[in-house]
């Protein structure tokens, strides 16, 4: 007897732009494993780019199996520690990038500041 998937992602090429087929090939997994967490790219990433759409396909598929059919919280893991410690990096990236932005436009504005020691040809 086989064994029954317990989450399936479905990425079809293009079904950014036509998702008939993919809506089809959900159809039909959601009728034939009911039981199944069974997620459509179309649904959750509807963009042009395949990889990225597949593998937030594939993700969500996995996530949802957990938190839906297993129950386990997502809190504890460590791709969301991770992730939440990633923006906290990048948010102080981009406070570090406008704070010198601000520094530079601030010093910069006098054309008195500056001086031309020696002109090259």
């Amino acid at each position: 007897m086989p064994a029954t998937p317990e989450a399936i992602a479905v990425c079809l090429l293009f079904s950014f732009r036509d998702a008939g087929h993919e809506r089809s090939v959900v159809a039909e997994l959601r009728r034939r494993y009911p039981e199944a967490h069974v997620v459509a790219s179309h649904e959750v990433a509807p963009e042009f780019r395949e990889y990225e759409r597949a593998s937030t396909t594939v993700i969500d598929a996995y996530l949802g199996y957990l938190k839906f059919t297993e129950g386990q919280p997502l809190s504890n893991r460590p791709l969301f520690l991770g992730g939440i410690l990633l923006i906290v990096v990048g948010v102080q990236f981009i406070s570090i990038g406008l704070l010198g932005e601000m520094i530079i436009k601030t010093s910069g504005e006098n054309p008195e500041n500056y001086s031309i020691r020696e002109t090259l040809k």
